[in-house]
Parts: C-alpha cells; sequence; structure tokens
C-alpha cells in the first residue's frame, strides 16, 4: 500500500510538471528512482512469501531478532517512506546539512570529532555566550562547595544536592558524576550512591523538539512506525531511548541524540579548559589537568557518533554469537542488540528492543530461576575475555549498560566507548 500510495503522488506531480521540460526530465528521474526501489520492496515481500517457513527456520536456528530478509525489506519501506515524504536526499543528514552559500556553521556540524582549536575560535567569535555559561557554571558549582566548606546538613543531602548540580549543568559534568560514582576508594558512599543515579535516571529532553529532531534524522514521520511511545523509557546524559514498533510488527528501540548535545559539551569543554589552565598556573598540580579534560570530553564526542556504535554493536554481537568461539559459558550468552541500519543515522541508533532483568534485581533473577553470583562470574568472564583474548572490549559496563537476558546470559548496551 505505501508503495503504490508513494507511485501515485510521483505520478501526480509528474503529470503537473510536464508543461516544463526541465522539471519534467527531473521528475522523470524521480519516478524510475521511486520505481526501482518500489520493484525492489516487491521482490522481498513475494520472496518473503514464498520462503516463510524457511526465513523463520533459519531465524530460529540462529537465535535472530530479525531475519537478514526482514532487514531488506525494512530498508525498502523506509527508502519508499523518505521518497514519498520528499526528504530521501536529506534523511540521516540532519543538523549536518551544510548549505553551498558559504554559509558558516559550526565545527561540530562539519565534522562530529573533538577539535579544540576549531571550537576556540568558534567561541572566540561568540565571548558573551562563553560568559552567560561560565557564570552560570560558577554559581551553580560555588554553592555547592560552599555546602560541603560549611558541612550544612546531612552528607547524604549534599552529596544528593551535588548530583542535582551536574545534572543541571549537562552532559559532560554528568559524565564526571558518572566517573565519580566508580570511585568508591576516594568519594564517601553517600556521594558514590547518589551519583550513580546519574546512570540511568535523568529527565528527558523537551519532547516536542526531540520529536522533531527524530524526524528531520530519519526523514520519515513518526506515523510510519506502526507505534510509537513519545514518552523516553530511558534518559542518560547524551542521549534518550523511545519504544516503538515497526511496521511488520518487530519492537525496537530507538536511541535518540539530545538536541543541541553537541554545541553544548563543546561550549563546556572551551570553559574547562580555560579555567584549569588559570588555576594551575598558582596550584602545581602533578598531573596534566588540561590533557585530562581534553580526554574527557573527547570521549563523549566518540560516543556522539552512532554509526561508529552501530558497528561497534554488530562486532560485539559476531564475537559472542552462539555459533562463535567464545567459549562455553560465553558463546550464546553474551549478547548485544541487533541494529536496523535503515533507521540509524549518527545521531539516531535503532536497535531490537531486549527485555531482561537489571543486573541489581537479585530477587528477580532467583524468581527465574537463576543463580546471581552465576550471571556475575559470566559477566566478569566476559570483560576478561575482552580484554585478553579478543582485545575489543566494553569500556562502560556499569549497571545501567546490562541486562540479564531471558537464557540467564548478559546483554551489553551503550557501545559508544
Amino acid at each position: 500500500m505505501r508503495a503504490r500510495e508513494a507511485m501515485r503522488r510521483i505520478a501526480r506531480a509528474s503529470a503537473s510538471a510536464s508543461r516544463s521540460s526541465s522539471r519534467g526530465t527531473m521528475m522523470t528521474m524521480l519516478v524510475d528512482d521511486v520505481a526501482a526501489r518500489t520493484s525492489t520492496y516487491a521482490r522481498c515481500v513475494a520472496s518473503n512469501a514464498r520462503g516463510h517457513d524457511r526465513g523463520a527456520s533459519n531465524a530460529s536456528s540462529s537465535t535472530s531478532w530479525a531475519s537478514d530478509e526482514e532487514l531488506r525489506m525494512m530498508n525498502a519501506r523506509v527508502e519508499l517512506a523518505r521518497v514519498a515524504r520528499g526528504a530521501y536526499e536529506d534523511a540521516g543528514k540532519g543538523s549536518s546539512i551544510r548549505a553551498d552559500d558559504g554559509v558558516v556553521v559550526a565545527p561540530w556540524v562539519r565534522a562530529l570529532v573533538y577539535d579544540v582549536q576549531a571550537f576556540e575560535a568558534w567561541f572566540a567569535r561568540r565571548p558573551w555566550m562563553v560568559l552567560r555559561r561560565a557564570l552560570v557554571v560558577g554559581y551553580e558549582l560555588s554553592l555547592v562547595g560552599v555546602g560541603v566548606a560549611a558541612q550544612r546538613g546531612e552528607r547524604r543531602i549534599r552529596a544528593r544536592k551535588f548530583t542535582e548540580t551536574l545534572t543541571r549543568l549537562g552532559p559532560a559534568y554528568i559524565k564526571l558524576g558518572q566517573v565519580m560514582s566508580t570511585r568508591a576508594d576516594v568519594f564517601p558512599v553517600e556521594y558514590v550512591e547518589e551519583l550513580a543515579k546519574l546512570q540511568d535516571a535523568l529527565p528527558p529532553a523537551d519532547a516536542a523538539s526531540s520529536i522533531a529532531a527524530l524526524e528531520r534524522e530519519l526523514g520519515v514521520p513518526i506515523k510510519f512506525f506502526d507505534a510509537f511511545d513519545q514518552t523516553p523509557v530511558a534518559a542518560a546524559s547524551l542521549a534518550q531511548v523511545y519504544r516503538a514498533t515497526l511496521p511488520g510488527g518487530r519492537q525496537v528501540a530507538i536511541k535518540l541524540q539530545r538536541p543541541g548535545l553537541a554545541e553544548l559539551v563543546a561550549l563546556d569543554a572551551v570553559i574547562l579548559r580555560r579555567f584549569v589552565a588559570v588555576v594551575g598556573k598558582w596550584r602545581n598540580f602533578k598531573s596534566d589537568v588540561v590533557g585530562i579534560v581534553d580526554e574527557l570530553v573527547g570521549r563523549i564526542f566518540e560516543e556522539m557518533d552512532y554509526t561508529k556504535e552501530a558497528d561497534n554493536c554488530e562486532r560485539f554481537r559476531e564475537v559472542y554469537a552462539e555459533d562463535g568461539d567464545a567459549g562455553v559459558g560465553l558463546a550464546g550468552y553474551i549478547g548485544a542488540p541487533r541494529v536496523v541500519r535503515a533507521l540509524s543515522t549518527p545521531s539516531v541508533l535503532t536497535m531490537e528492543w531486549v527485555d531482561g532483568l537489571r543486573l541489581t534485581d537479585i530477587d528477580g533473577m532467583i524468581a527465574r530461576g537463576f543463580t546471581p553470583s552465576e550471571v556475575l562470574d559470566r559477566g566478569l568472564r566476559a570483560s576478561l575475555h575482552q580484554l585478553l583474548t579478543t582485545g575489543f572490549m566494553h569500556t562502560d559496563p556499569h549497571p545501567g549498560n546490562l541486562i540479564v537476558a531471558a537464557n540467564g546470559g548478559v546483554t551489553f548496551f551503550d557501545f559508544g566507548m
């Protein structure tokens, strides 16, 4: 139905444009393009109908969420939807689209990489933006510092306020808090417990701007999905996750980068580098604090490119495939979601929806017949296998990025690092 409707729309547009030869030529090319895509989609449908039993058998034997044939069909559907919407050429570019008329664009729009010299040059021409942000950051952190110095209230309350402050300040500071939450050997237990909430209990971004960004990135409207819950099921420092149903019934998780993320992180990087450089002039640090800021923010920029994350996720799946050579207790028991490439861009990552239990849900594991110590041992063995055998390691395995799968295995998420 979608294919026929797209063809009808373009045919009407072609007829109305027939008075102009140049426009007629362009429309003919577009019709031919859509016709080719329609033919591809039709062949996929026919092939799927003829080989349903065979495809089901293959999917069952490989414990695959969706067959390659299903994903090819989805790719054809997405392309047709983009053409029908008139957004095919721009789909997946989103905020990365650049004008060819000499318009100056931000460095993170040209390339999503950590380029501190380019950031410095960009914000040097926007000093009021830097000053305004610096005042906000300075004010928020000074309130925390005064409270700690004066020992105001209980330590738990101070830790909670510090966590709330980092949340308000945004992704760079949230990432700092996440790192601090893993250092129980350095920080008081109250701070570690409160900062651990930054792993997966953050407020979502504005709904309207988020949905608009998603449609712009994918090049298809929300109604393309059979179902789409506009309330995020999870919100993290760099992204938020939505649950949706693809045409055909497959459940997916859609990871959307927070709108305006790159600009805010770049601005914070400039401010932090200037601050630690000034402090370093009168306090002799034993470490390269500017280098530490560059490392922290550079990692954030690496995580922002979901194309790389999709590649990492699929490579991880191959390592621990059921028919792979990861070994007994790991092959088929360590996993990652399958990526839907047709609905993924540098700022959007669409993956299969995976149900499971949190690693901290001990009662839930026992109720399902799993031994918690065996599950945790499997996760530890997987990390050692990655470190010592494959050399390809998930470097952010905090509880928010791991769940216990239906077979008692461990499924990893978030492959930005």
